[in-house]
């Protein structure tokens, strides 16, 4: 992979558990997290999101439920703490302060 598609990815992954953590119940499908994450300007198609979902379900920073081919995605415990700048993980973009 190359350093910018890794750098994207990075940034996707945090965008991923951000928004979630701002969610009710702390969870999104993976068409809502695609237009919110596409709208922060990481621009991706639905298999890259779904690829990242996929690695930070690996990881234990969220759980998947599939239904009907919709990724029901849910934060974890560790996966917020991820977003809240608690916990950092090389895979994923370090949160720095909303200015």
């Amino acid at each position: 992979m190359s350093p910018y598609l890794e750098h994207n990815s990075r940034h996707r992954r945090l965008s991923i558990l951000r928004v979630l953590s701002e969610s009710p119940e702390f969870r999104a499908n993976d068409s809502l997290l695609s237009m919110v994450v596409n709208d922060f300007g990481i621009v991706s198609t639905r298999d890259q999101l779904r690829t990242d979902i996929t690695w930070l379900r690996d990881q234990g920073f969220v759980t998947v439920k599939e239904t009907a081919g919709v990724m029901v995605v849910t934060l974890t415990e560790a996966g917020g703490d991820v977003a809240a700048g608690r916990r950092t993980d090389p895979g994923i973009a370090k949160r720095t302060p909303r200015g």
